[in-house]
């Protein structure tokens, strides 16, 4: 994703399984953002880190299946809960 061409947004991906009291939760992240700088750990050729500065465009979180948040700044989306804040913006915008 880090050597993606100039313009280009990367995708990064996140899956955990997290657990509360009562159950466990599948989580699932996307994120779409341009990497304006990167930064190795570790020495060359043995890379146990990285550093990113991101420029985020996109965001979506899943709980269980169940949409949290979608952000698509580009596009004017801003889904909370399943309610769409930017719907009357996207209308007079688009």
């Amino acid at each position: 994703a880090i050597s993606k061409r100039d313009h280009e947004i990367a995708t990064f991906v996140i899956k955990k399984s997290a657990r509360d009291r009562q159950s466990k939760k599948a989580i699932y992240v996307e994120l779409g953002a341009w990497v304006s700088e990167q930064e190795f750990g570790g020495k060359i050729g043995d890379v146990d880190s990285i550093a990113l500065d991101l420029n985020v465009q996109t965001y979506r979180l899943e709980v269980d299946g169940k949409e949290m948040y979608n952000i698509d700044i580009p596009n004017y989306v801003c889904k909370i809960n399943g309610a769409d804040k930017y719907e009357t913006l996207r209308s007079h915008v688009m």
